[in-house]
């Protein structure tokens, strides 16, 4: 009797440890962690071309009131 006692807490014991493998942790995994560090990474390289293009515009700004301010001058 004692035997067949300690022989289905065993079982116990290890279908809990198998559950306890199996369920999902609390808080932030290491994984999960790491996606979103890779997706902030992306927007970031989003953001720098971004800012790359308004320059570019910010640029081009500067040559078209140039030019306007070429035709303008009356010596010319």
């Amino acid at each position: 009797m004692a035997t067949d006692a300690m022989r289905t807490s065993v079982q116990k014991n290890t279908h809990n440890s198998k559950n306890l493998k199996t369920t999902p942790k609390a808080g932030l995994q290491p994984k999960k962690i790491m996606l979103y560090l890779v997706e902030l990474e992306k927007a970031m390289v989003y953001l720098v071309g971004l800012e790359k293009f308004m320059l570019y515009l910010v640029g081009l700004e500067k040559i078209m009131l140039y030019l306007v301010g070429l035709k303008r001058d009356p010596a010319i």
